[in-house]
């Protein structure tokens, strides 16, 4: 078979795949199995929903934006309103965090990134983590891979019980535009 019909015969099969995906996961009857994450915040593609019991460091997990955050991001045209984030556990209870002088973030004295002073739309940016912090009880920092993400270094920590379910990828899809160059 030649190798531009194993690709369109794979386009096609992955195709119904994660359509078949979406259509298990946008029936409301059926609980939320998968999710798809479209931005470059965490690593592209299908995640599996797993229970949220024992959240780790390092996991990645689907949660609620508390209420304030979730006015920003609506009001800035950022998320629509509902939006569930994806992230990863950056720190837990007991952990150090903090944005210096210089706009480097950190955890556990980790370098993570950088923290903008403005949005793509030049708009401040929150301010919540200048300076060192420790992560509460019962309390979580959420934290993108992307260094622009919306994430912990400006909004800060996130109850626990917020974490709707953790997130395991199944299907990064990130690699699937490569095919068809």
């Amino acid at each position: 078979m030649c190798r531009k019909r194993k690709r369109v015969v794979l386009g096609v099969c992955l195709g119904w795949m994660l359509m078949l995906m979406g259509l298990i996961s946008a029936e409301s009857r059926l609980p939320q199995l998968f999710v798809y994450n479209a931005t470059a915040s965490v690593p592209v593609g299908w995640y599996l929903l797993l229970s949220p019991q024992n959240v780790a460091r390092n996991d990645m997990v689907v949660f609620a934006m508390p209420d304030d955050m979730q006015e920003l991001a609506v009001e800035r045209g950022w998320l629509p309103e509902g939006t569930k984030m994806l992230k990863r556990v950056g720190a837990l209870a007991g952990d150090i965090y903090g944005v210096n002088k210089s706009r480097q973030f950190y955890v556990n004295g980790v370098y993570v990134g950088q923290a903008s002073l403005v949005d793509g739309k030049h708009q401040q940016m929150p301010d919540r983590s200048c300076g060192i912090h420790m992560v509460e009880e019962q309390c979580f920092l959420p934290v993108g891979d992307n260094p622009h993400s919306f994430d912990g270094r400006y909004y800060g920590t996130v109850p626990l019980e917020c974490i709707k379910n953790k997130a395991v990828l199944i299907l990064p899809t990130g690699w699937f535009s490569r095919l068809w160059r």
